[in-house]
């Protein structure tokens, strides 16, 4: 009724529905506290309650996450040939999901290769060599890992690599002219915005009726062709020739 309180019997301090603490001999305006070793990890809801002897007071509420921090995705997860053997490289996250500080002893890792092998498992670091491919040998096709970070609270989501071609690479001279429509050889990537490669047999240059043939989707469209990996080692310098045909009026 908003009179100033006579008495109080007690407060109660609850945690979600379970009680915690008790206080008892407490006068109208005095300061109270309660040690509470919290044990668990998540979102816990507190509450503190006064008690006379017309009954309980309304509560007071604050919610709080408690314990290890569930991992936000581990940062610039990259990819690198390192002599044949794929080196991956992370950054530890240091925040977690619900905004809570991260130790890196906290943190173990998983390593998925786009294989859908798990590489590595509970590791600890942020690094890792996957020795259990060859980089240089087979054929010519992309390589990619997602790394997520755990904690006992759970799991981030996982980050993805940067991708590299694997496999033998190709010796030259290197000739490829899509005869037919078709490939000489197994691997070539590409990558676009607003416009993409395709392999054609409508026209051709040198009339084996093949090409490569940009088809862009509007004017500020860009795309990229490449192809795997050609060795050029102990070579000073190399040279690209090739034919480009525009069709009149585009």
């Amino acid at each position: 009724n908003g009179k100033p309180l006579a008495s109080l019997n007690s407060v109660k301090i609850m945690c979600d529905s379970t009680e915690i603490g008790s206080i008892n001999h407490v006068t109208p305006g005095q300061s109270c506290s309660v040690t509470y070793n919290d044990t668990s990890n998540g979102i816990r809801n507190y509450s503190i309650y006064a008690v006379s002897e017309k009954g309980d007071g309304m509560p007071s509420v604050v919610s709080l996450f408690v314990g290890t921090d569930i991992p936000t995705s581990p940062g610039n997860v990259k990819l690198v040939d390192a002599n044949g053997i794929a080196h991956i490289s992370w950054t530890a996250p240091n925040i977690g999901m619900n905004g809570e500080d991260i130790a890196p002893s906290q943190l173990t890792y998983d390593i998925l290769r786009n294989d859908n092998q798990l590489v590595a498992h509970d590791i600890s670091g942020t690094s890792f060599d996957d020795v259990s491919v060859d980089l240089n040998t087979s054929n010519q096709q992309f390589c990619q890992y997602a790394v997520k970070a755990k904690t006992v609270a759970g799991s981030s989501d996982y980050a993805m690599s940067n991708p590299i071609v694997k496999g033998a690479p190709y010796e030259l001279p290197f000739h490829e002219s899509f005869p037919n429509g078709s490939l000489s050889y197994g691997f070539w990537g590409t990558d676009g915005i607003g416009a993409k490669w395709s392999i054609s047999s409508n026209t051709s240059s040198d009339n084996d009726g093949g090409c490569a043939l940009f088809n862009p989707s509007r004017a500020e469209g860009s795309s990229t062709l490449y192809s795997g990996k050609i060795n050029i080692a102990g070579l000073s310098s190399v040279k690209l020739d090739y034919d480009c045909y525009v069709t009149p009026g585009s």
